[in-house]
C-alpha cells in the first residue's frame, strides 16, 4: 500500500485531494521531544483530515531521548497526544537525530526498548523509524527485532538485509493535496488487519448517552461546522476526549465527530482534555445536474457559479440546510440536499 508521512512542515493539507491521488496510508506526526508544549500544530487537524477521507492512519514521535528515562517521558506525552484518536497503523518511535549518534549502541537500544515497551503496554502496535545506517551500526539487532521496522533508505530499491514492514524510499515525492516535497512510503503488511487483532481500546474512552430527542455529530466543535449525522435519544457513543470549549469528541459506530458536551451523560473521569480544533473539511459529492452556488445561504442570493453532477467539493460549514463549499470554481453555498458527504 502507498502512503505518506507528515508533520507541520507540509502545513494545510487537502485530504480529499490526497485520497483522490491513491494514498491509503498516512504516518503523522504528533510532536517531538519530551514537553507538551512540543506537539505539533498540524496533528489534530492531520488525524481528523486523514480520517474524515477513509484514509488509514498512524502516529510518530521525533525523538530527542538521551537516557532512558527521557524514553519513557516521551512515551508518556506522545501518549497524551494521540490517546484521543482510534489509529488502525502503528505507532512508531523515530530515532536519527544528531544528539543522540554518540551514545553507545547498548544505551540506544535500551532507548527504544523503554519507549516501545510503554507503548505496548497501552495496546498499541509498535514500529521503530530509522535508516539503514542506524539499524546496522548504532543499533542491537537483537534487542529491537521484535518491532516492526520502518527502513528509510532513500533509493529505487532497499538493500536492508532483515525484516521491514514499512519502507520510506524518498523525501521529494509529489502528491496532490500536499505543497512541496513529501515522503513517500510503501507498506509491506496489512496493518489494519493485524491492529484490529491486537490493539486495546482507546485509554481514556467512555460510555456516553445521548440525551437529547436528536443529537447532531459535527465535523469539528462548533455549531457551524458539517453535520455529519444525528443520533437519537437514549442512544451510546463513545467518548473519546472532552473539548475545551465545551463539546466532547466522540465515536458514533466508527464515526469520529463531536457533540455538545450537555446533551451527554457520560462520567468525565479520566477522559483527556483537548484543545479546540479548527473547522474541518468533508468531501462531498454534487447529485444534481446543475447545482447552483451563491454568494449566501439562500436562493435569495446571486448565482455565483454552477457545479456539474459528478463532482467533488470540500464542505466546509452548514447552516440552515446551506452547504459552504470549496470546489475549482471558487466558494460560495449551495443547497445540502444535493451533495452526498463522503464519511
Amino acid at each position: 500500500m502507498k502512503g505518506i508521512d507528515v508533520s507541520k512542515y507540509q502545513g494545510a493539507i487537502n485530504w480529499a485531494s490526497v485520497r483522490a491521488d491513491g494514498i491509503g496510508f498516512a504516518m503523522i506526526r504528533a510532536g517531538y521531544g519530551m514537553y507538551p508544549q512540543q506537539k505539533d500544530p498540524y496533528f489534530d487537524q492531520n488525524v481528523l483530515g486523514a480520517q474524515s477521507q477513509g484514509i488509514h492512519t498512524g502516529a510518530y514521535l521525533y525523538s530527542y531521548a538521551k537516557s532512558v528515562e527521557d524514553a519513557q517521558r516521551e512515551a508518556d506525552v506522545f501518549l497524551d497526544w494521540i490517546q484521543p484518536y482510534r489509529l488502525d497503523y502503528p505507532v512508531a518511535f523515530d530515532i536519527e537525530d544528531a544528539s543522540q549518534e554518540n551514545l553507545s549502541r547498548e544505551l540506544l537500544s535500551d532507548i527504544v526498548t523503554a519507549f516501545c515497551t510503554k507503548l505496548e503496554a497501552q495496546g498499541y502496535y509498535v514500529m521503530l523509524y530509522a535508516n539503514k545506517y542506524w539499524l546496522q551500526n548504532k543499533l542491537i539487532y537483537d534487542r529491537i527485532s521484535r518491532f516492526d521496522i520502518w527502513l528509510a533508505q532513500y533509493a529505487e530499491t532497499a538493500t536492508y538485509d532483515q525484516p521491514y514492514g514499512m519502507w520510506q524510499y524518498t523525501s521529494s515525492g509529489k502528491v496532490n493535496g500536499i505543497r512541496g516535497g513529501v515522503d513517500l512510503n510503501t507498506s509491506y503488511k496489512d496493518y489494519v488487519q493485524l491492529i484490529e487483532g491486537h490493539a486495546a481500546e482507546p485509554v481514556g474512552s467512555a460510555l456516553g448517552i445521548v440525551t437529547a430527542d436528536l443529537l447532531n455529530v459535527r465535523a469539528a466543535p462548533s455549531t457551524d461546522a458539517i453535520r455529519l449525522r444525528q443520533v437519537a435519544r437514549t442512544n451510546e457513543v463513545d467518548v473519546l476526549a472532552i473539548v475545551s470549549n465545551g463539546w466532547l469528541k466522540v465515536n458514533v459506530a466508527g464515526l469520529i465527530g463531536y457533540v455538545f458536551a450537555k446533551y451527554i451523560q457520560y462520567d468525565p473521569n479520566g477522559l483527556p482534555v483537548i484543545s479546540a480544533p479548527s473547522n474541518e473539511q468533508v468531501e462531498g459529492i454534487c447529485t444534481a445536474n446543475l447545482l447552483n452556488v451563491r454568494a449566501g445561504a439562500g436562493t435569495q442570493y446571486r448565482v455565483l457559479f454552477q457545479v456539474a453532477e459528478g463532482n467533488s467539493v470540500n464542505v466546509m460549514e452548514e447552516r440552515s440546510g446551506w452547504y459552504y463549499i470549496n470546489c475549482r470554481h471558487g466558494k460560495g453555498w449551495c443547497s445540502a440536499q444535493y451533495i452526498d458527504l463522503q464519511l
